[in-house]
């Protein structure tokens, strides 16, 4: 394979040469032209005991510090003592290199036939500027997915003709994707591009540079790029569902995700919870091999508990179990969900709108009257305390409490949605708690 530099060329070469009598010594070299100066690139040459003829079949990499835009050649022979012909070297004439690539040898045998010396004949010649196929494709160790239901752009970022091929595990040979030909320089590939590669296999992807198929020598050829075809999360249907926080003091609020697809066997979501004003994360992955199906609506509730905020997720599913590979870089590419709110429930507050005292010693006819607001679903429950004592009603008359059920016994509901009254006062120093139907409480 290739080591790539700044400037990176594949040359493919084949021809043959030979004297019309014995040289003691010639050659036919191609140079590239580089600030006026030429900079041999492939020599064909003999020396004794092989002095009459000499040929080239190759496939030849080879770099450059600035990109080719000239060729030439040049064709050198020493006169034998049996020759007649005029020996020296010849030159052709500037060829200019336009797009990176040529396959116009005409320069090489222009320098040939004025040598006179030396005959002979190009069969093939092509000369492409070739890129490192797995670089321009952010090619690494790991993240080379190709998901079932996405296309993936393949950069090949040549102008010169190339074949795009694949090989897949059902077929153990390489097939064209792409013939041979001018083809563009970029590509989109896909699952249905590669007939009988299932989801979990493999497909293996390498640019060709000659129009040979089953070409033997591996510079004709790019590195191979290796993609995992994975099956596609299922769609996440929108809105997110949120829920309140019980109470507006508490952390208790969560949400549920809801997919239009249940999970395949051995297939696991996982996801990963972000602040949705900083994208920081507060809960690292987690992740489930079951969905609740909801009438064909498949859903999962978060199982931490949250705080009232904006929150984003980043979700995906995989074949096995135990989270995602934190340097998968297919988990960095995700994008985020759009983002959420968990609101806080409503606060649960009161205000005394009317009271009375006490008329006359014996008659407990004082009333307190408080109205309540909050979660608009909910009632509202009172407690009564007289001079530091919480109070108990035992039909006609308030008493202090002494029993042991204090959550219950002594919480009595508002008469009206929103408003009560409070009867059967006398003489003392009250106070009342108001809390809703959640035992959310009004902050005092």
């Amino acid at each position: 394979m290739a080591s790539f530099s700044q400037h990176t060329y594949l040359l493919e070469y084949k021809a043959s040469f030979s004297t019309s009598s014995i040289q003691p010594a010639w050659g036919v070299r191609i140079s590239y032209i580089e600030d006026g100066v030429a900079k041999s690139i492939y020599n064909v040459t003999t020396t004794p005991p092989n002095t009459n003829s000499g040929s080239v079949d190759t496939f030849y990499v080879f770099s450059t510090s600035k990109e080719i835009t000239a060729l030439g050649a040049s064709c050198l022979s020493v006169s034998g003592t049996l020759t007649s012909c005029t020996a020296g070297s010849h030159t052709s004439d500037i060829q200019t290199v336009n797009n990176s690539c040529t396959s116009d040898s005409s320069f090489i045998m222009e320098a040939v036939n004025k040598n006179r010396c030396v005959s002979g004949s190009v069969s093939k010649f092509n000369l492409i500027k070739i890129e490192d196929f797995k670089a321009i494709n952010n090619y690494g160790a790991t993240g080379n997915e190709l998901k079932s239901c996405n296309s993936k752009s393949l950069i090949i970022s040549t102008n010169c003709m190339y074949s795009l091929e694949y090989k897949i595990p059902s077929n153990s040979n390489w097939e064209e994707l792409l013939t041979y030909g001018s083809n563009p320089s970029a590509v989109n590939i896909s699952q249905s591009n590669f007939p009988g590669l299932q989801v979990g296999e493999n497909v293996q992807l390498r640019v060709r540079y000659t129009s040979l198929k089953g070409e033997t020598n591996i510079n004709a050829y790019s590195d191979i790029l290796t993609y995992k075809i994975v099956g596609c999360s299922p769609q996440l249907l929108k809105p997110v569902v949120t829920q309140k926080t019980s109470c507006s003091y508490k952390n208790d609020g969560g949400f549920t995700l809801n997919f239009n697809r249940n999970l395949n066997s051995g297939e696991e979501l996982v996801m990963t919870l972000y602040d949705g004003t900083d994208d920081s994360v507060l809960f690292g992955q987690e992740y489930t091999s079951t969905l609740t199906n909801n009438f064909g609506v498949y859903s999962y509730t978060w199982t931490e508990p949250l705080d009232a905020g904006s929150y984003r997720v980043k979700f995906q599913t995989h074949t096995g179990s135990g989270g995602i590979d934190d340097a998968d870089d297919t988990w960095k590419s995700l994008e985020f969900s759009d983002p959420f709110t968990i609101a806080p429930a409503t606060p649960v507050d009161f205000q005394v709108v009317g009271l009375a005292n006490q008329n006359c010693f014996e008659v407990n006819d004082g009333y307190i009257d408080i109205s309540a607001t909050g979660e608009g679903n909910r009632t509202f429950l009172y407690q009564l305390t007289k001079n530091g004592t919480i109070q108990v009603f035992n039909g006609t008359n308030w008493l202090n409490y002494t029993g042991s059920n204090i959550d219950n016994d002594t919480w009595f509901p508002f008469t009206n949605v929103k408003n009560t009254r409070i009867n059967n006062l006398n003489k003392g120093a009250y106070s009342v708690k108001v809390r809703d139907s959640q035992k959310c409480l009004a902050k005092q």
